[in-house]
């Protein structure tokens, strides 16, 4: 049986579509991950803003290190913080959403839950499951994510 703190780090992504046409899809993604919704404009956008967050939660971990050809400096890291007495360290804490609330939201188009097991091949597996009765569907990489979430689109 898996402890609590493993089943918070499986969470999904909910996402929100307030509206999706041809060319584009639009919406917010609630998590027990996130301290607020992140809203995007397009479904890059919405695979680059949860890329970060992953990549910042280091979970799922990337099993690949980023290459980058930047000449800048890395960054240092930061000073030690000062020894907080736990109350004082519960206060400091980012809020994350909680569960019932993330349940609780709704697109005005539609509503998904996008599950990401692992980040292999430079790119995110897992499952995505529609909230409407219809059988989970497993995905094998970002381009196979949004092929399905476009497929659904010609179903609304």
């Amino acid at each position: 049986m898996a402890n609590s703190k493993s089943k918070s780090m499986m969470a999904p992504l909910r996402v929100c579509v307030d509206r999706m046409d041809p060319e584009q899809i639009t919406g917010r993604v609630y998590s027990q991950y996130l301290t607020e919704p992140v809203a995007f404009k397009d479904i890059t956008d919405f695979l680059m803003q949860m890329e970060g967050v992953f990549d910042k939660l280091d979970f799922p971990r990337a099993f690949q290190r980023k290459r980058t050809f930047s000449t800048a400096e890395p960054e240092l890291p930061a000073p030690p913080a000062k020894k907080l007495k736990p109350e004082q360290a519960a206060d400091q804490a980012p809020k994350h959403m909680e569960a019932a609330f993330v349940d609780s939201m709704k697109g005005e188009t539609m509503t998904f839950l996008v599950w990401v097991a692992t980040r292999q091949n430079s790119s995110w597996q897992g499952w995505i499951d529609w909230l409407d009765d219809s059988p989970r569907v497993d995905y094998d990489s970002a381009l196979e994510l949004i092929r399905l979430i476009d497929n659904s689109r010609r179903l609304l």
